[in-house]
């Protein structure tokens, strides 16, 4: 496989696991934040 075209591929996944990673940050931080509410 030609090193361009891998390190394309690798990039493409490497931003979807970024974004994905920032989703579920997002739903955690989200959840917390309800969590802290309601115990107060």
């Amino acid at each position: 496989m030609h090193p361009l075209q891998d390190w394309s591929q690798c990039q493409t996944e490497l931003s979807s696991y970024i974004v994905v990673g920032k989703a579920i940050l997002i739903r955690v931080m989200l959840f917390e934040c309800r969590a802290s509410a309601s115990h107060k």
